[in-house]
């Protein structure tokens, strides 16, 4: 390419200039085979009227030919003015700009520094009416205005918009002229600032760390602590501004005219100075809970409980100590908002989309999770509860305040959570006892028909936790419906299970032709025999099982009076099992009575019942 070098070193030039770069930077740049590709096809083709320089998120140097979407940092571009190839002769004719990489930035800019001066300049409208001319610098007055106050919402400031005249107020004998010669419009462009701070005072000192709650949202604690933050630095930045020897000399003026704003002007150093004090004082006395609540942020979930009592006890303190945080309406918001921060580390722990597939996998390990859940929402239950009956021992003065506001304003949104992980531990609960039923292998005549009965039994209730574990809704969430209505259909279903497996039960202990086999069936269905209907059809069972055993030692009587009997008849020498030896034989029949009475009552025992105990 002929005259490549002058183009390309043109090129270099304006991008190292605009974006301040060192040489370093283009030569590492150029040496890429893609970039000279790029830059040779905007040199030498003239349907590529195009070219951006920017700066990437490594700092290195990238081209396009096209304007990019979005830009991190700020760019160079060079644009045809007409479809021809560039040569040494016509690079100069390329139109050059730069991008910045924040759009309100470069239009404040382009405002303030171009706009504004050009139809604020006396000698641009020397020649106009003077009413146009007035309006005209009135108009890009506000709007320079306006622009201001906007950029200073975006970086979260509120900039209070100068009269047109504040430069004016600098000047020491210009500002005694005003003191003592002030027209109506000066005063009117004075008071006019003064209504629009007014109400930019009022707008941030109206503004509620409660209202995502209002809204209707469930923020954290990083919110409100964010929030006080924020409102400190924006007051401390209004403060500041107030301070200004502009305004202060605005101010004077104002009050020496007897003006009726100068009230509302002394309101606004007030409110303001009012303001700073109580968001000091908050912001101070929150660090110590921002800091412990930034630690439970970072813990495994089974150490929670035991920092739940460390971050009520900062609460209480919080309230005992500061001035202006000592208030239901403050105290209720951050106590909300630690509610929410313990929901979401236990959303986290069990996992909205894994909790009910437990069912099909993990189930012990599940239900030991959503245990371990409850226990540490308990907790702070319990800790809350706690804290408002010990409130005056952190009063060192003896006015203690106490927590009088209703606790469903703190936990009512928690309370609801912890009732549908303890509805979900129920389906656990639930379901680790009912697919023992597996395994349940019952003997006797029906044996294998009423075997055949459990298992159908536990294939049904198998399909019918298959339903939770493949939801595809968030079952963790308490506004969704679709839960409960499962919920309520496995209740109707276990209870029909229930009913079944207490009528097999009645049948199969009916069948058992002893007090050891009736006693081995009730201890093998002994993990379902709490349940509540399949108990009361079971009841009357363990009566009869209480006479069976007493008909047992009956006759276990009868056989060692018989044997003591034989004792006598046969002079000392019993009669025993054959081919055993004379002790060995005595010591034999002895077990055997033994285990005839130990053994069923060993699983007596075990049986949990008014009957057997």
């Amino acid at each position: 390419m002929e005259g490549e070098d002058k183009r390309i070193a043109f090129l270099q030039n304006v991008t190292l200039k605009t974006l301040k770069l060192k040489p370093d930077k283009w030569q590492k740049f150029i040496a890429g085979e893609e970039t000279r590709i790029l830059i040779g096809n905007f040199i030498e083709k003239s349907d590529i009227n195009s070219l951006v320089i920017s700066l990437n998120a490594a700092s290195q140097l990238v081209c396009s030919l096209e304007f990019p979407q979005t830009i991190k940092n700020k760019a160079v571009y060079f644009i045809k003015k007409d479809k021809e190839v560039i040569t040494k002769d016509n690079i100069k004719n390329v139109f050059i700009g730069d991008v910045a990489n924040s759009p309100v930035d470069a239009t404040i800019g382009a405002i303030e520094g171009i706009a504004y001066p050009l139809h604020t300049n006396k000698d641009n409208t020397r020649c106009w009416p003077r009413v146009v001319s007035d309006d005209v610098s009135r108009h890009a007055h506000k709007l320079k205005n306006e622009v201001f106050v906007v950029g200073g919402q975006i970086k979260g400031r509120t900039f209070l918009p100068l009269p047109a005249n504040a430069d004016a107020l600098g000047d020491s004998e210009c500002t005694y002229r005003l003191s003592h010669s002030i027209d109506s419009k000066l005063m009117h462009a004075f008071e006019t600032v003064i209504i629009d701070w007014t109400h930019q005072v009022t707008e941030v000192l109206s503004k509620d760390s409660a209202q995502p709650i209002l809204d209707g949202l469930n923020p954290l604690p990083r919110v409100e602590f964010d929030f006080w933050n924020n409102r400190l630095m924006n007051l401390e930045c209004i403060y500041a501004q107030l301070m200004d020897p502009k305004v202060r000399k605005m101010a004077e003026i104002v009050e020496n005219a007897s003006s009726t704003y100068w009230p509302a002007l002394k309101s606004i150093y007030k409110d303001i100075n009012e303001g700073r004090t109580e968001a000091r004082d908050i912001v101070l006395y929150l660090k110590p809970l921002q800091k412990i609540l930034d630690e439970i942020d970072q813990l495994e979930y089974s150490q929670l409980p035991t920092y739940v009592g460390a971050v009520m006890h900062t609460v209480c303190l919080t309230w005992a100590n500061s001035e202006h945080y000592s208030h239901p309406a403050r105290i209720i918001v951050i106590l909300q908002e630690i509610c929410n921060l313990f929901i979401d580390m236990t959303r986290n722990f069990l996992g909205p989309e894994e909790v009910m597939k437990g069912l099909m996998g993990e189930i012990v390990e599940i239900l030991g999770n959503i245990r371990m859940s409850i226990v540490t929402l308990v907790t702070l239950r319990e800790t809350y509860d706690q804290c408002k009956v010990d409130m005056d021992k952190y009063f060192k003065n003896g006015n203690s305040k106490n927590w009088d506001f209703p606790s469903h304003l703190v936990f009512t949104r928690l309370d609801a959570f912890l009732q549908r992980l303890q509805t979900i531990e129920e389906v656990y609960a639930v379901s680790v006892e009912l697919l023992k039923l597996e395994k349940v292998d019952i003997q006797g005549v029906r044996g294998s028909a009423l075997g055949n009965m459990v298992f159908n039994i536990y294939e049904e209730f198998l399909n019918l936790i298959k339903i939770f574990a493949e939801c595809k809704y968030d079952a963790i969430d308490t506004g969704n419906k679709s839960f409960d209505e499962n919920f309520r259909k496995f209740q109707d279903q276990i209870l029909d299970f229930e009913r079944r497996l207490g009528t097999i039960l009645c049948q199969a202990f009916d069948d058992c032709a002893s007090t050891e086999s009736a006693v081995k069936m009730l201890d093998m269905f002994g993990f379902i025999l709490e349940r509540p209907h399949i108990q009361n059809q079971i009841s009357s069972k363990y009566k009869e099982l209480v006479e069976m055993f007493s008909s047992e030692l009956d006759r276990t009587k009868l056989v060692y009076d018989a044997q003591m009997a034989a004792v006598e008849a046969c002079k000392g020498i019993p009669p025993i099992a054959k081919n055993m030896p004379h002790v060995a034989g005595q010591l034999n029949w002895a077990r055997e009575v033994q285990d005839r009475i130990q053994i069923p009552m060993k699983h007596f025992k075990a049986i949990h019942h008014p009957y057997v105990l």
